[in-house]
């Protein structure tokens, strides 16, 4: 089962022709076939996940978990389904929602879930799961996939192992994506510095992969060097820059997108959608589920500077990525900016040439969003 609003998550007319119907429906429909088939023992693979809690282990204490796949789970405890695995939100939450075993792992291959049932009578009356870190697996590697990467790794190297810059300290994102962060940013701040016209820069937490780290190095350089390599690490998909004005109003609606996730641990949309800015300063609030922004200000002269507050008649013009520009991550307010001009400039590009100009770059979270 894909996300439902998987449309959102990729780039523009990727999945033109597609359709993503609603999980727990469709889960009820083939369930219902496949139990007319006598099959009766029925795995659900589905690409969503929990967000809030904690198993129990080595004496501490479980904490109940919530979020899109408990939800989801929930609603379907009158069908056939025994096991449940999910993903998507990167957590280790295995667990028991009504009868059915839920079990959700890391992503990256950083661990990997074992699950066991008992079937008795073509069907499950027992179903439990664990969770593998994958640091060794003992399996040999194939000589020819070995093969196949180091071939890609030589004909790479010369550019992946090219020094751009250096850094002050390591640069980190936001681990659960919903906060400022020094990684966002560096990543903001170059791309408001590119376009000397624009008030500010907003792009997405999603977008950032990877962090900078001084140590280890990725390809021998000193420690605190800064390869091309590891830049296409944290912008790996390619983004162009799109400029474009917004009002404040329009721009508040923006934040409420962006916010969501962390006013609600269930938002099915998925966490990268919170923005990471520059130029900008705001502050937002949550009632109950539902985020409220509580101020805005254009910061010209960065956060140390004058913040000037942005009324809902007022106007931004800023630059984004063309993935939020197209309606990704649930901005499709952003299609509503006028005057907008579509540089194309590389979004990795452009950060590796403020790494170069800035260094030793040295960013750090200073209180651009300021939530609850």
């Amino acid at each position: 089962i894909g996300l439902e609003s998987t449309p959102e998550l990729v780039s523009a007319g990727a999945t033109a022709g597609l359709s993503f119907l609603p999980a727990v429906q469709t889960i009820q429909q083939e369930s219902a076939k496949l139990t007319a088939m006598d099959v009766n023992v029925q795995v659900v693979l589905i690409h969503e996940g929990s967000a809030n809690g904690r198993n129990a282990i080595d004496g501490t204490a479980a904490i109940p978990w919530d979020g899109p796949i408990v939800n989801i789970v929930n609603s379907i405890q009158d069908t056939g389904v025994d096991v449940v695995m999910a993903g998507h939100t990167h957590r280790i939450s295995n667990m028991m929602v009504g009868r059915i075993l839920v079990a959700e792992g890391l992503n990256a291959g950083a661990s990997y879930s074992v699950v066991q049932m008992v079937v008795r009578g073509q069907d499950v009356i027992w179903a439990g799961a664990a969770t593998r870190v994958a640091k060794n697996l003992g399996v040999a590697r194939r000589g020819d996939v070995q093969a196949i990467v180091d071939d890609a790794n030589a004909q790479t190297a010369v550019l992946r192992n090219q020094v751009i810059g250096t850094q002050q300290f390591d640069i980190k994102r936001a681990p659960t994506r919903l906060f400022e962060s020094a990684m966002g940013n560096m990543v903001a701040d170059a791309m408001r510095l590119k376009y000397p016209g624009v008030d500010a820069a907003y792009t997405n937490s999603g977008g950032l992969r990877a962090d900078l780290n001084c140590q280890p190095p990725s390809a021998g350089e000193a420690p605190c060097e800064i390869t091309w390599g590891e830049v296409f690490s944290v912008l790996p998909f390619g983004n162009r820059t799109t400029i474009e004005t917004l009002t404040g109003a329009q721009l508040e609606q923006a934040f409420l997108n962006g916010f969501a996730p962390f006013c609600n641990p269930a938002f099915p949309g998925g966490t990268g959608r919170f923005p990471q800015i520059s130029g900008l300063a705001v502050t937002f609030s949550c009632n109950g589920l539902v985020p409220v922004v509580t101020g805005m200000w254009k910061t010209p002269q960065g956060m140390g500077g004058p913040h000037i507050p942005i009324g809902p008649a007022d106007l931004v013009r800023f630059v984004t990525n063309d993935f939020m520009y197209g309606g990704g991550d649930g901005y499709t307010i952003f299609g509503q900016g006028t005057n907008v001009i579509q540089p194309g400039d590389d979004l990795m590009q452009v950060v590796i040439d403020y790494i170069a100009a800035n260094s030793p770059v040295g960013p750090v979270v200073e209180g651009r969003i300021v939530g609850p």
